[in-house]
């Protein structure tokens, strides 16, 4: 029930994690939130890499796991592939809650497991409740069988945030159980 992560677990809200690169492959069959970099972002994530494959489960991404409403990641990107077993993956953050996402970029497939795989998954950002700007993907984003929803940006997008000047270029692959979109 732990979580995991490549650099720090939890980034707070003074800190600043800047210029880290990943290279260590992470296997997590739990946990809570998981990143390549950040599992909990409350502070900033700046121009970090994650270049190692992940097969992670819970809210996982590229980056981190979580963006808090102080969070801010900006300048990153996710060039490896991440393999997930249940709930929301994004190549750059699981679950972005009301922070920003900027100037991010994702080169890494996303792959949910067969059997399972709910919730959101996005090329970006898994389940988007807060703001993204100049992102975007490459890669090609496949769901489980029981997946809600794949974008290639954000799996899924509330109500009153702003997705702008960003683009996804990559592959949307799902089944009949789904929602699907090009960015949401």
């Amino acid at each position: 029930t732990g979580e995991i992560a490549g650099i720090a677990v939890i980034n707070y809200e003074s800190g600043k994690v800047m210029n880290c690169i990943n290279e260590m492959e992470m296997y997590c069959a739990g946990g809570n939130k998981n990143g390549g970099i950040i599992s909990d972002n409350r502070g900033v994530i700046e121009n970090c890499k994650n270049k190692a494959y992940l097969e992670l489960a819970s809210i996982s991404g590229g980056i981190c796991g979580y963006n808090s409403p102080s969070g801010i990641i900006k300048g990153c990107s996710n060039l490896s592939e991440i393999k997930l077993f249940d709930f929301s993956i994004g190549g750059i953050v699981g679950q972005n809650y009301r922070g920003i996402v900027e100037e991010c970029f994702n080169s890494g497939n996303i792959l949910s497991d067969i059997s399972q795989g709910r919730y959101g998954k996005g090329g970006i950002v898994g389940v988007n409740s807060g703001n993204i700007r100049k992102c975007y993907n490459l890669a090609t984003i496949t769901g489980g069988n029981y997946h809600w929803s794949i974008g290639g940006i954000a799996g899924s997008s509330e109500q009153n945030v702003t997705i702008e000047f960003s683009y996804n270029i990559g592959e949307i692959i799902g089944n009949n159980r789904g929602n699907y979109g090009g960015i949401v």
